[in-house]
């Protein structure tokens, strides 16, 4: 029987710590933890990890840059994201703009 004000998989959970079994709970979009976007998507527009890495934080950092800038309106400088995201994550919004294939780059 399930305590009252428990879901089945907070149940499973306290009677695995009891016992100390490792349990199985099945994810749903709340609970998934996966990194996104994937890196298989990040890596069909780019060359490799590196350079994924280097061209996420430099947008990052712009896009950082962008919104401290906003309440002096100097927009010229730095563009604004250029995808649609719930993210409040300036390396998250800079990655997924990657996956998309929204940045080019090139090396000096």
């Amino acid at each position: 029987m399930i305590a009252p004000g428990r879901t089945s998989a907070t149940a499973t959970l306290a009677v695995a710590r009891l016992v100390r079994a490792p349990v199985l709970v099945p994810t749903t979009e709340s609970t998934k933890t996966l990194i996104s976007p994937r890196i298989d998507k990040l890596l069909e527009h780019v060359d490799s990890d590196y350079a994924s890495v280097l061209v996420a934080a430099k947008r990052a950092r712009q896009i950082n840059s962008y919104y401290h800038n906003l309440g002096e309106g100097t927009f010229d400088e730095f563009p604004p994201p250029m995808v649609e995201t719930r993210s409040k994550n300036y390396l998250t919004i800079a990655l997924e703009e990657v996956a998309q294939g929204k940045l080019k780059y090139h090396y000096r």
